[in-house]
């Protein structure tokens, strides 16, 4: 209990100095900083590696998917030959 007490008291005792609560220039929005166009940089490479990624990972689903639906294909096909043979040669 005490533990919560001192913990909302410092809480409370840090909401009450503005001065502390202050934000950074590059969270305030410093647009004409240095480091505000180097961190807008690496943000765009980082969504072009996300989008790397996951452009990779639907091509294999697409490619698995792809090769069910041709082996299935086979092995339909292979069935309904298999089943011409079997009753041609029934009548033969």
């Amino acid at each position: 209990m005490k533990t919560r007490s001192l913990l909302l008291l410092l809480s409370l005792t840090l909401g009450a100095l503005p001065q502390t609560l202050h934000a950074c220039s590059m969270c305030m929005g410093a647009q004409d900083a240095p480091t505000a166009s180097a961190v807008n940089n690496a943000i765009y490479i980082m969504f072009g590696v996300l989008g790397l990624i996951f452009t990779g990972i639907g091509s294999v689903f697409l490619g698995f998917y792809r090769r069910a639906k041709r082996a299935s294909r086979e092995e339909q096909e292979f069935s309904t030959l298999a089943r011409e043979v079997k009753e041609a040669s029934q009548h033969a």
